[in-house]
């Protein structure tokens, strides 16, 4: 908690001495989709940003045999939200685009689907492979589980007008996941309430900069 107050202490700090902007985005995150707004500071090679995420619920995406991974499915509509926070620092720029690094961290806290397929008969006497048996489907939802998805890498902006521009980050970093439902069991019989993953980042997005002063 120290270091998310830190950094909205240090991007209000800065409010008033630099433009700023409105940016739209849709982000492929390592446990699903979402779409994001995010309001950004902009200063000569430097920008923070902090917003909403709202995650998109594709049930039928969700492949089988997942734990966390492409697995997030909001239950109610407050599950939905996350916290987004990062800061843009350009490498390059001229009068057409910047390129630089990026720092993203998303937080969400929501429940996740598992789905397994398990034999329960078999086809033949003597059965010699996984096509050798029935299988029946088991989906369990549990939950919620809180993420702090935190990635680094490559962003790109594109000036399409003056105020108007498109935004493109991709990048790689490690997902810190923590359970609180402690009925979930998994294979063996094991319970996993926290852990971590190594994940993979997506977004692009459209922005508007206002009152814009700088080439």
């Amino acid at each position: 908690m120290k270091f998310y107050s830190s950094c909205l202490a240090l991007f209000l700090a800065f409010s008033f001495l630099s433009q700023s902007s409105i940016e739209f985005n849709f982000n492929e995150v390592y446990i699903g989709s979402n779409l994001g707004v995010n309001w950004k500071r902009h200063y000569p090679n430097l920008s923070f940003s902090t917003g909403l995420t709202y995650h998109i619920n594709r049930i039928d995406q969700i492949p089988i045999g997942t734990f966390i991974k492409n697995s997030a499915f909001a239950e109610n509509f407050g599950q939905r939200f996350g916290l987004q926070l990062g800061f843009e620092y350009y490498l390059y720029k001229n009068d057409f685009f910047k390129i630089g690094l990026f720092y993203s961290n998303q937080i969400s806290l929501m429940n996740q689907l598992i789905k397994v397929y398990s034999a329960y008969d078999t086809l033949v006497s003597n059965p010699q492979s996984e096509f050798d048996f029935l299988y029946t489907k088991y989906e369990r939802i549990y939950g919620p589980v809180f993420t702090s998805d935190n990635v680094i890498g490559i962003t790109l902006k594109n000036n399409i007008t003056k105020n108007i521009y498109l935004s493109t980050r991709g990048g790689l970093g490690i997902l810190f996941w923590k359970n609180t439902d402690n009925s979930l069991l998994l294979i063996g019989g094991n319970k996993i309430n926290q852990s971590y993953n190594f994940t993979s980042f997506f977004s692009i997005g459209i922005g508007y900069t206002f009152n814009k002063k700088e080439k």
